[in-house]
């Protein structure tokens, strides 16, 4: 994965992760592998959050067609990862996209 600006990784910085997919911003590939860089950066801490759960879901569905395959398998040890109440719809919209 590429470099990422270097920010703690915390249930704040997920309110701005969300307001920048909920606003449907087209990111290009560099700036979509910057993201996932910061979510895998928060994925331990994070791992029971159901506001990162919601944040995953809403990044896999809104750019999920845009990810290469260095991005899938990162995004697939972010789904791993993950414990909230989310993991079992995460599972299924990822093996759909992944079809």
């Amino acid at each position: 994965m590429s470099e990422a600006p270097s920010v703690a990784v915390n249930e704040n910085l997920l309110i701005v992760l969300q307001a920048v997919i909920d606003r449907r911003a087209d990111l290009d590939p560099l700036s979509l592998t910057s993201l996932l860089t910061i979510q895998l950066r928060g994925c331990q801490t994070l791992a029971s959050s159901s506001r990162f759960g919601k944040c995953l879901m809403a990044c896999l569905t809104k750019y999920g067609k845009k990810m290469t395959a260095e991005n899938r398998t990162a995004f697939s040890s972010l789904v791993d990862t993950h414990g909230s109440n989310f993991k079992p719809a995460l599972n299924a919209a990822f093996k759909r996209l992944n079809r």
